[in-house]
């Protein structure tokens, strides 16, 4: 019933009525996430998108190297926010308030408790900066596990969130004022995307 629907790219399977009905790819050729906006017509139309992990059946790699996880991570990040300003400046400031500044926060709790350990008001901070990292942690654990990926990894959420934001701030840099994002050696600017401005 909700407009939310997601596609992953590398692999669809799709009916050819629902195909047909809303146009192909045609109806998605000025979408830089093709994947996505193909799942949100198709659900538009009435019928049921699923995503389903297959990895019994069929595995792709999307990306061979950093450069290759910054291009496609930077033709998405802006695009995921439909090219509007204010959700990129609300994202940045909440992404960076309750992801990438924890661990400084603790370390702010800390430092104060250890030169004022009279006062209460540092182990609020601590206290929370603390919860807040843990919550983190055991959320991307699962995560980490699915993927099989070693386990130190559940602890890097602070640090993946400010490489992702450097990557989105690099997106929608590029998508104002510069030439526009580059995916597969094809150059895709703002006469070319369907941007919602």
């Amino acid at each position: 019933r909700r407009k939310l629907a997601l596609a992953a790219g590398g692999f669809i399977l799709v009916r050819r009525e629902a195909y047909s009905r809303i146009g192909g790819h045609k109806a998605v050729c000025a979408e830089i996430i093709e994947d996505v906006n193909l799942a949100r017509l198709i659900k538009g139309a009435g019928f049921v998108v699923q995503c389903r992990l297959t990895r019994d059946l069929v595995r792709t790699r999307m990306y061979e190297g950093l450069a290759d996880v910054w291009e496609g991570l930077a033709k998405n990040a802006y695009a995921g926010m439909e090219y509007q300003p204010r959700k990129f400046i609300v994202g940045m400031v909440a992404s960076i308030v309750c992801m990438v500044l924890p661990p400084f926060y603790l370390l702010l709790g800390l430092f104060w408790i250890w030169r004022m350990p009279g006062d209460w008001r540092p182990w609020g901070i601590a206290i929370a900066a603390f919860a807040t990292l843990i919550s983190m942690t055991l959320i991307r654990r699962r995560v980490i596990r699915h993927l099989g990926l070693p386990w130190p990894h559940a602890f890097l959420t602070p640090l993946s969130a400010a490489f992702y934001l450097a990557i989105a701030t690099s997106s929608f840099w590029k998508h104002h004022f510069g030439k526009g994002q580059i995916w597969k050696g094809r150059q895709y600017g703002r006469g070319i995307v369907g941007a919602r401005q």
